[in-house]
């Protein structure tokens, strides 16, 4: 038996290159619909090549031909994003979701300038230091850095002296991002800052009103939770 294809996505539009593990002739489109009066919102639905358009949901819709309350006046909401990815399931489509912080405009011009400068990557190091009674003490530091000059240091959350790191940063290898004013709790992992901005980029649909399902080129890779 062959190994059960799970993917994790980040947003919507990656869900088209997701492949069902009950049948090669489903599949999976997204369009979107804008009609700023009558109808605007996406579409997400599971296809089958012989038996059509199997299930179909609106995500976030709005307009003239959506009724937003029942006959009582209580809401009638869209499906959330884990409601519709259960439906999908049903249909051998394993697709766990999980959206990226949209990053301030500042901080996506701050990592755009850095990389400029030929810094590619973003971690966190932790740095010896002395606290206040002389003991010794791991401190995190964000940084970015020059990976091909620190090869040392490609392990996220990786330790190091603090007079490697001093040499590091003056010979302009690393960059001590602390310093910079700004929040990196985001920084969980290792990270190319060209992926990071990258990910950040607005979406682009076509829009007709018939669409062909749209979304990112790149071939998902299977995803295994924990």
């Amino acid at each position: 038996m062959s190994e059960i294809l799970r993917y994790q996505i980040s947003k919507w539009d990656q869900i088209v290159n997701c492949k069902s593990n009950n049948s090669k002739k489903l599949s999976i489109s997204l369009s979107k619909i804008s009609d700023p009066t009558r109808l605007s919102g996406r579409v997400v639905s599971v296809k089958h090549s012989v038996y059509g358009t199997l299930f179909a949901a609106m995500i976030n819709g709005i307009g003239q031909l959506i009724t937003t309350e029942d006959e009582e006046g209580n809401p009638l909401p869209f499906l959330t994003k884990d409601e519709i990815l259960e439906q999908m399931m049903k249909f051998g489509f394993y697709i766990y979701y999980d959206e990226k912080k949209h990053l301030p405009q500042d901080i996506l011009v701050f990592l755009q300038n850095v990389m400029n400068v030929g810094f590619d990557k973003i971690t966190k190091v932790f740095v010896e230091c002395s606290d206040a009674g002389g003991r010794k003490v791991w401190r995190p530091y964000i940084i970015a850095m020059k990976s091909e000059k620190n090869i040392d240091l490609l392990n996220f959350g990786c330790k190091v002296t603090r007079k490697v790191f001093n040499s590091k940063l003056d010979s302009n290898y690393v960059m001590n991002l602390n310093l910079e004013g700004y929040s990196w709790d985001w920084v969980t992992y290792m990270a190319n800052i060209s992926d990071i901005l990258n990910e950040q980029e607005e979406d682009t649909i076509i829009v007709t009103p018939d669409p062909e399902p749209v979304g990112p080129e790149e071939e998902l890779t299977p995803y295994i939770p924990d």
